[in-house]
Order: C-alpha cells, then structure tokens, then sequence
C-alpha cells in the first residue's frame, strides 16, 4: 500500500490534506517539519511519496529534500511540494523536488498528482498481484489487503471481488456474474451472487461501498 508522509509546521494544513488522501485508501503519516531527526524517521518510516509545505518555511523544507536526495534510500522517494502562488520565485529546484502543486489548488490536484504518481510506479496487473488504489489482490496466496489491512475471504468470495477489480468500470448483471465466476456448470440462483457481494461487504467494512456500487434492479458495478 502506498505510503505517504505529509510534513508542515502547519497544523491547519496537515489537517486539511489527510482527509483528502486517506478517502483514497492511501496510508497517510503527518510530520512537523521542526521535529528532530525528521528525515532518519522519513527514512526508517519508508515512505515512498513525501508532500511537504514549502509556503511557510521554504529554506528549512528544501534542506529537507535535499538531504533526503543526498540518501542512497530517500532518493527514491518522489518529493511533491506545495507553494505559495506568491512566492514560487524563492523555490530552489536543484534540492531535488520532483513536483508541486499551488496551495490554493490542492484541493482539486492533490488526488490526481497522488494517483498519476501510484499508476506509474506500481504494476497494475501482474501474474502474482494486482494493486490498484486501496487494494492487493494477491492471486499467489489468495490473500486480499483493503486499505492496509489484510482481509480473509472464501476463495468464491476472492474470485468475485477479484472480478470486480479486474473489469472495473462496468455494470454487471447477476447472470453475468454467476456465469463469470460460477460458470456454466453452477445451478444456484442469482441470489448467490447477493449473499457473497454482501458477505464482502461486511468483511472489508463500509468504506467498501465507495467503490462497490449496486444498481437497481440491474446488478453491481466496481468504481475507483
């Protein structure tokens, strides 16, 4: 799961970005840009992707960056910075930034630079797993990580929400499913199909339904 370290002495700011990222299904970590030992704990911590404030202290941030960069680990970490309409002449890009975004627009960029970002460094489909925002689907051990968390499934259950993902974007049918995943051979009723959308559900929890959509009388459609 994509881990993303959020650092600002502003608490008004951190506060304002979490929400924004964590509805994503990312795992989000908020640092002070004043604390101690600030990039060993960035460093230990993993983060991959590190959203900084460089509106209020763009001297102290930048350092920041910069000594991350110089790390044979930090450098592979894709620094975002947030600036100031007004003061973007005071950024020295050579610490080693990687992007930004103007404070006034976070609220309609920060997803997309934060989803352009998981796109181009993860393999969406591979033979092993499939990661997508919010979920592992690992097809070698039949195991399912939802927003950071492990989920246990019945395989019958793997497979359907495996499905899901795997044809995201489309409406099925409940005879559609049941010849997808039960195929041909299976004698149930659709009702089938309810009871294990229901049981998934229940298992991952409710942020679930913000990508597990029931159209009436027509069937389910998987969204991210």
């Amino acid at each position: 799961m994509l881990k993303i370290a959020v650092i600002s002495d502003d608490v008004v700011f951190l506060d304002s970005v979490k929400p924004l990222l964590t509805k994503e299904g990312y795992k989000v970590h908020l640092y002070p840009l004043c604390q101690d030992g600030l990039s060993n704990t960035l460093l230990e911590q993993g983060n991959e992707l590190i959203i900084i404030d460089f509106f209020s202290r763009p001297k102290a941030s930048g350092g920041l960056v910069k000594e991350l960069k110089e790390d044979e680990v930090g450098a592979s970490a894709y620094c975002i910075c947030v600036l100031d309409s007004n003061s973007e002449d005071d950024i020295d890009f050579r610490s080693g930034i990687d992007d930004f975004i103007f404070r006034d627009s976070i609220k309609r960029e920060i997803k997309l630079k934060v989803r352009l970002f998981f796109w181009k460094s993860r393999k969406i489909d591979s033979e092993d797993k499939i990661i997508v925002p919010g979920f592992v689907i690992d097809n070698a051990n039949y195991e399912v990580i939802f927003q950071g968390e492990k989920v246990d499934l019945t395989f019958k259950e793997f497979e359907l929400l495996k499905f899901f993902i795997t044809h995201r974007g489309r409406v099925y049918s409940r005879d559609a499913l049941l010849s997808q995943v039960w195929d041909y051979n299976y004698y149930g009723g659709t009702r089938t199909v309810d009871v294990h959308v229901r049981r998934i559900r229940a298992k991952l929890g409710g942020d679930i339904d913000r990508y597990l959509k029931t159209i009436r009388n027509v069937g389910y459609k998987f969204e991210l």
